[in-house]
């Protein structure tokens, strides 16, 4: 850390009680233990008694506090720290808590899902580490183990075995326990859907062990919840899986929430396996999507929300199943989710010969491949996207139907694409003239451009 920064390398004892490095090796330690709370108000601590006059270590206490509020989901308060950190980072050349910092801002919109941000926020900090001379070798690693997780959603086909086993080697060595589950849920998924199933579930193993050689609890807890549900899609028997007890939970209540959506879902799976018990398994599901809900998970909601379907659609209640199933699927494309989706329904279609039947039936998501109306062309439109950029008023079926109308769909078209009435298709569309400030199709297309809505 002081290596790569403007601090005057002094190995002196004096300067280390001095300058409060053992505190911060302390507070910043914490963390790497998966310990929090403590290491939040250590660091707190430490910045009211050394910040003003240690300026290096600040931006590592700050950087630290903001990989902590991205680990327990406080995305409001972490905008005031990545701010806070940039700062104090950029005032001492501190390169190290820099790559820690970009990696806190990455990993905050994987967790809520939001690839196409993810995205531009990775490329954003390779940019920016050149232009400031960030040394490559760490921060290509780090990047590394966080691109491997976008390109899976955005297209597994990118992600090769051999990137995907250094990443998984990188951040078993490196990693705290939110980088190192990342990594691995990540490679273990798509090695179990290549096929390679005893290969992905030796990686939860290799996690697990690692998870308690460094007594990281939560990180033990997250491995043993995906193998659970590995087992479920591997076993012939109707077996219940085995999944951690409620007292076990001993973390932040929105790290608490992670798990218990995660747990809920593979209950809510394993229901549907048995092949009755189909209103428990759509009670499970809706406790999955109110914890990942409360937490900014449209991940975990898309998987939820594919479960609950299939309940329903089980039970007999077939549309509201498909608007269910379409509005999981418009979700994800909007966050350019596309294994998420790919992963729950090759799971449920394994589990479930009711799931064939519910996916069959479903309308063509597909965009449309030809303009059907001359009044919108989108090749006529010129207006670049804005990466990363949305806006809150404009919901996602709003969205998708700006999406149809850019491809020159009529309004039948689209209510039959999206199972909905033209009158509530005529409704969304004076609902985003007025939001957009305009007055008709075109302009609303190359509004909705320009704010990085398409």
């Amino acid at each position: 850390m002081l290596a790569s920064s403007r601090h005057p390398i002094s190995r002196g004892l004096g300067s280390l009680d001095e300058e409060g490095w053992r505190e911060l090796v302390k507070a910043i330690g914490k963390a790497t233990h998966d310990e929090l709370p403590e290491s939040q108000a250590l660091c707190e601590k430490w910045i009211d008694a050394f910040g003003d006059r240690n300026l290096v270590g600040k931006g590592a206490a700050l950087t630290c506090q903001a990989f902590i509020a991205s680990s327990d989901r406080r995305f409001e308060e972490l905008e005031e720290l990545l701010h806070k950190a940039a700062v104090a980072n950029q005032s001492s050349n501190q390169f190290y808590a820099f790559i820690w910092l970009k990696a806190a801002e990455i990993q905050t919109e994987l967790f809520k899902g939001d690839i196409v941000r993810a995205m531009h926020l990775l490329r954003q900090a390779d940019k920016t580490a050149e232009k400031i001379g960030v040394p490559k070798s760490f921060l290509s690693k780090m990047l590394g183990v966080l691109e491997v997780q976008i390109l899976l959603e955005q297209d597994h086909h990118l992600v090769s075995p051999e990137s995907a086993q250094a990443s998984f080697d990188f951040a078993l060595n490196y990693g705290v326990t939110d980088i190192l589950w990342g990594c691995t849920q990540t490679c273990s998924r798509l090695l179990y859907h290549q096929g390679f199933r005893d290969r992905a579930m030796a990686l939860l193993e290799q996690a697990r062990l690692a998870a308690s050689e460094r007594e990281l609890p939560r990180l033990n807890i997250l491995t043993k919840v995906q193998l659970a549900e590995f087992t479920l899609l591997n076993n012939e028997e109707l077996e219940p899986p085995i999944l951690p007890d409620e007292s076990e939970l001993i973390f932040t209540p929105n790290q608490n929430r992670a798990i218990q959506a995660h747990i809920a879902l593979v209950r809510s799976m394993y229901r549907l396996r048995l092949g009755k018990q189909f209103g428990v398994a759509g009670n499970y599901a809706r406790e999955a999507l109110q914890a990942a809900s409360a937490i900014s998970d449209a991940r975990t909601r898309v998987a939820a929300q594919y479960c609950q379907a299939l309940a329903a659609f089980a039970l007999g209640s077939s549309k509201p199943a498909k608007r269910m199933m379409l509005d999981a699927n418009l979700h994800a494309e909007h966050l350019n989710c596309h294994f998420t989706p790919l992963w729950i329904k090759e799971a449920l279609l394994s589990l479930s010969p009711l799931a064939r039947n519910l996916f069959d039936d479903l309308p063509d998501t597909a965009e449309a491949a030809t303009t059907k109306d001359p009044e919108v062309r989108a090749d006529d439109l010129s207006a670049a996207p804005v990466p990363g950029h949305t806006d809150p008023v404009i919901t996602v079926r709003q969205i998708s139907i700006l999406k149809c109308i850019s491809n020159g769909m009529t309004n039948k078209a689209i209510a039959e694409r999206l199972l909905v009435t033209e009158d509530a298709v005529k409704w969304h569309l004076k609902k985003i003239f007025s939001e957009l400030g305009v007055t008709n199709r075109v302009q609303a297309v190359t509004e909705a451009r320009l704010r990085g809505l398409l």
